[in-house]
């Protein structure tokens, strides 16, 4: 859903002049000399003129840079809720994480690579990046697109329409939630599909229902998600510390026993994004506490996974 306010439009400017004047500040010319260059990047090293290894890290700097461009004009246009904008997001952990800090690796040097197992540059990996680079220009041009805010504007009348918006939960809400996960997760645990319990076989063998129990148990997530958003939002109800504490404990908990280092910083980034949304500032002590649940993770879960 497109996020960003539109331009203020002058007084004497008319529809059409308001319209080209938006447009012309769409990123479009730089999308299309980004493509130019991503395909004459890809036929120099079709070619032999560039090496592998060149083209995959040209591709990678275009990509990054690009994102990094279209991000900050995301921040200019709302400087508060920039930081959780889907399209911010989507750049940040699909196109930056995974293409962007992932091929990082290719830069160590060779005895650190072939130590590590990690292959050399191939023209599969240039393919790759080359689509990433198409993806994101999609992904962007689709967001600053006059289709992309009516899409989102209808989304939001009809969303307004069949739901009721309302501060705080209905009081049952939380428990319900908070109860369906726990017997979910106490249902994997008997059927061993649960973290450290479970074992391949056991996983295939239940895979029918291992994804149904796995969207039971997020509900936990989603319990500490409408409780800290209440907490957060100046008069919260005074059972609402209560929850917050009591369903982060036990998020925590459930992640130290799955055995993902991430689940176990989900619930901190969680109750983050929570105050931020609720602020506009960035809580600077949940930021802290992540990065020491990402310490306990290393330290506590990657001896079991070793």
């Amino acid at each position: 859903m497109n996020t960003h306010a539109p331009l203020p439009v002058a007084a004497d400017q008319t529809p059409a002049a308001s319209e080209r004047d938006r447009l012309r500040g769409q990123p479009l010319p730089l999308s299309l000399w980004l493509a130019s260059a991503a395909v004459l990047v890809a036929q120099l090293a079709l070619t032999n003129s560039l090496s592998s290894g060149q083209a995959f890290w040209i591709l990678t700097l275009l990509l990054i840079g690009y994102n990094v461009i279209e991000i900050a004009r995301v921040r200019q246009r709302d400087l508060r809720g920039w930081v959780i904008n889907p399209a911010v997001v989507a750049s940040a952990l699909v196109f930056g994480l995974n293409f962007g800090v992932g091929n990082l690796l290719y830069s160590l040097p060779e005895p650190l690579r072939t130590q590590a197992g990690i292959a050399d540059v191939t023209a599969a990996m240039i393919r790759t990046m080359w689509l990433a680079l198409v993806g994101a220009i999609g992904m962007w041009l689709g967001y600053w697109s006059p289709l992309a805010s009516k899409a989102g504007n209808r989304a939001t009348r009809l969303g307004n329409r069949w739901f009721r918006v309302c501060r705080s939960p209905r009081a049952v809400a939380i428990p319900i939630l908070i109860s369906t996960a726990i017997a979910s997760r106490l249902a994997q645990i008997s059927l061993g599909v649960f973290g450290y319990s479970g074992t391949y076989e056991r996983f295939v063998e239940m895979a029918t229902v291992t994804q149904y129990l796995g969207m039971g148990s997020a509900l936990g997530a989603l319990a500490l998600l409408i409780s800290s958003l209440e907490y957060h939002s100046g008069r919260p109800r005074p059972a609402t510390r209560v929850w917050v504490t009591l369903i982060l404990a036990l998020e925590v908990t459930a992640g130290l026993l799955s055995g993902f280092k991430s689940a176990v910083v989900l619930p901190f980034v969680i109750v983050a994004v929570s105050a931020y949304v609720a602020s506009g500032r960035i809580p600077r002590a949940w930021i802290a506490l992540a990065l020491v649940a990402i310490t306990v993770a290393y330290s506590r879960v990657e001896p079991f996974v070793n």
